[in-house]
């Protein structure tokens, strides 16, 4: 991944907020390449830990897994109602 100047800008607003671990992560997840748009995906990650307050590699994983199960239960609930019993 290429470090941009509106990236760096980027890192630089949120290097003390969050730590180098969770950064770390992020860049990983933006490197999939069902990430369209990495710059945007880094920008509003960056963006939700903030208004989370979340700072740590634990939260952030965390975080990652009940939005991640959120994610499942309502694909589940969305099949319940289109297939009824």
């Amino acid at each position: 991944m290429k470090i941009t100047p509106p990236l760096k800008k980027l890192i630089e607003k949120y290097s003390s907020t969050v730590s180098i671990e969770v950064f770390e992560q992020i860049f990983i997840d933006a490197s999939s390449e069902n990430v369209k748009s990495k710059y945007r995906y880094i920008e509003q990650v960056l963006k939700t830990l903030d208004e989370k307050n979340i700072k740590t590699i634990d939260e952030y994983l965390k975080d990652k897994e009940v939005f991640k199960n959120s994610k499942t239960n309502t694909k589940t609930q969305n099949n319940t109602k289109l297939n009824p019993k």
